[in-house]
């Protein structure tokens, strides 16, 4: 399937196409701006969840979430990959984000189970520079023009072909 043009509605071009058409593409680039707009949908659609929980509907509110989180984790691990891509960095680097994640986890419940306050510390600085690392590769601008993981999505002809929300 080839990807339409922007629909014009921004939850339709930012978080359905990505459902439709780029469901586990991992090949190509992601703009800062299509990545960020799908956060932005997933977290007010999981806040959407957490009110049905919070208003009585435990059973209801904690399928949706589960449901939705486990359909969502393909396509967000790979607009990862898209993104890291447009800064010209390996996918592989989205392994290391959730390695070190796992790892720390792992190590967490170890050290909480032993009451270890080193363990929790060496976590917690484990985790706080992943995240500070990763969230700035998510925040730095696209390369510009084409790399080694195809055109720059931004331009066309040299030309901007979107202009900020």
């Amino acid at each position: 399937m080839s990807e339409p043009a922007p629909a014009g509605n921004v939850f339709q071009e930012y978080f359905i196409n990505v459902f439709r058409y780029k469901y586990v593409q991992y090949q190509g680039r992601a703009r800062r701006r299509e990545y960020w707009m799908f956060c932005l949908f997933y977290t007010v659609l999981e806040l959407i969840f957490v009110a049905l929980f919070a208003m009585g509907l435990d059973t209801l509110g904690n399928y949706l979430s589960n449901i939705f989180s486990a359909a969502t984790l393909l396509p967000s691990v790979c607009l990862g990959i898209r993104r890291l891509h447009d800064i010209g960095k390996s996918g592989w680097w989205i392994l290391v984000f959730y390695g070190i994640i796992i790892v720390a986890a792992f190590i967490l419940g170890f050290s909480v189970a032993a009451e270890s306050l080193v363990g929790l510390v060496v976590c917690a600085v484990a985790l706080i520079a992943n995240i500070v690392v990763f969230l700035v590769f998510l925040c730095l601008d696209s390369q510009p023009g084409e790399n080694q993981y195809g055109p720059n999505p931004k331009t066309a002809s040299g030309e901007i072909t979107e202009t900020l929300i």
